[in-house]
């Protein structure tokens, strides 16, 4: 079960209710909710302490969600593969394959259901507790960012405490662990497909307090994954104009079945499909590279080590000076 905690010396005001709430129930909008408490963190975070400490948290635990269904889908997808494979070598009749892949299809799109409804319920109830004016952590997620952020500083939202702060009164230190915490957030974005790179953009334009090198580690995030979005981008557009180009022409062409019986056109159908086979390996080995870069990034950050990509980190580093 959540945490939910009363702050009795000063409940929040209203505002500050809504916004945590909000933070939290975005996680209902498909797709792009994730940036709602990025943005709010952003805005909102030398206000409350309150308000820092319930963005980050949805923060988290959104990006959480995401990685949650990717590394299901993957699952599910091997499990697929090899079940097809082992099925195709054992020469089931057709009706039967049929029947086991449908049911291997049902049974993985329920425990991906299942998941995705428990992350929902979880939001909802989080911004529930916050409209009240309490204090809420998601189950073990809550109390680590506690303890990260507020690393040998005390709690960092322990029942007692005001819940309202002024930055001024807030540890360099505490702030430089939050700035931390939000910088690893930007790199595992980049498992996010499409909109991943829209958190360190938001981050980069938005946030001009943070430190030197936590800008830096955002910014180079930011490039890292519009060069990640760019060459896939590319790879696609590759793939689609060899198919949609040259490869449906070729198939309509050969309709009348009198195509193929020339040699040079045999070549050119032979060269599509390696070409072709060739982009996706491309696309199958690049994807999980600047996953696993981005993973790598984001553990050495909250290590409290400096990363830098290759090439990439130092041309970004000597320009700004780090």
């Amino acid at each position: 079960m959540a945490h939910p905690e009363l702050i009795p010396d000063s409940s929040p005001p209203m505002n500050t209710r809504i916004v945590t709430a909000f933070a939290h129930v975005s996680i209902l909008i498909p797709g792009i909710g994730i940036l709602v408490p990025v943005i709010l963190w952003t805005f909102r975070k030398k206000h409350s302490k309150f308000v820092r400490n319930q963005t980050l948290q949805a923060m988290v635990f959104q990006l959480l969600q995401w990685i949650w269904i990717q590394l299901i889908a993957l699952i599910v997808f091997f499990v697929v593969f090899i079940y097809a494979s082992i099925s195709s070598a054992s020469h089931l009749a057709p009706e039967v394959y049929s029947s086991r892949m449908l049911t291997v299809f049902i049974v993985s799109s329920i425990v991906i259901s299942i998941g995705w409804f428990i992350y929902l319920i979880f939001g909802v109830i989080g911004a529930v507790v916050c409209l009240s004016g309490r204090n809420f952590r998601y189950p073990f997620l809550g109390r680590w960012v506690d303890q990260f952020v507020a690393e040998n500083q005390g709690r960092f939202s322990e029942p007692g405490n005001n819940a309202e702060l002024n930055t001024a009164a807030v540890p360099e230190s505490i702030s430089n662990r939050e700035d931390q915490l939000v910088a690893a957030v930007s790199y595992v974005a980049i498992l996010i497909p499409l909109i991943g790179f829209l958190i360190p953009f938001i981050l980069v334009m938005m946030d001009k307090e943070k430190s030197q090198q936590n800008r830096f580690q955002t910014m180079q995030s930011l490039i890292f994954q519009l060069l990640g979005q760019v060459i896939n981008f590319v790879l696609f557009g590759c793939q689609l104009v060899m198919v949609l180009g040259i490869g449906v022409p070729l198939a309509l062409l050969n309709s009348g079945g009198q195509l193929f019986t020339s040699e040079p056109l045999i070549l050119v159908a032979a060269w599509i499909v390696i070409f072709l086979m060739f982009i996706n390996f491309f696309i199958i080995l690049v994807t999980p590279l600047l996953g696993t870069l981005g993973i790598i990034a984001s553990v050495q950050v909250l290590r409290g080590k400096e990363y830098h990509y290759p090439i990439l980190g130092k041309m970004l580093a000597k320009r700004m000076g780090i």
